[in-house]
């Protein structure tokens, strides 16, 4: 029973003496924490096997033989209910290169591609492709588009 009390007694010193951190001295605490967090995330990213792998970069090459201005779009998985990705706009009579996000490409997935003439209800479509990694696709407008 003596040591209990005296338990208690060493409690309520010790509270006594050391109290409560302040607000300022938890604000000062909390970067440092983060810190350290942030460090033991970066330390368990590897560098050996089973470390992210950069994925090669895909592309669509549009050759516009057409005098009209053209916006292109990429839909993902091919169907009339994929949603469209804006690529760029390509002016008529000349060939630009569009950057495929890497989301329209790999595995399982299809993509088809849009173009839809600047001032224009008439668009085009492409067949439903499938684009690996590394791919450069070229599609074509012929000079009677637009027409």
């Amino acid at each position: 029973m003596h040591s209990e009390q005296e338990a208690v007694r060493r409690t309520t010193l010790t509270t006594a003496m050391h109290p409560n951190p302040s607000p300022t001295m938890r604000i000062s605490i909390r970067p440092v924490l983060l810190a350290l967090f942030v460090l033991a995330l970066a330390a368990c990213v590897g560098t050996g096997k089973n470390s992210p792998q950069p994925q090669a970069q895909s592309s669509v090459r549009i050759q516009n033989q057409a005098w009209v201005d053209l916006n292109i779009f990429a839909v993902e998985g091919g169907g009339s209910d994929g949603s469209r990705r804006r690529l760029g706009t390509i002016n008529g009579n000349s060939t630009a290169v569009f950057r495929l996000p890497d989301s329209l490409v790999g595995t399982g997935r299809d993509v088809r591609f849009i173009a839809d003439p600047v001032g224009s209800a008439q668009t085009a479509n492409s067949y439903s492709i499938y684009v690996r990694p590394g791919d450069q696709v070229t599609l074509t407008i012929p000079s009677t588009f637009g027409r």
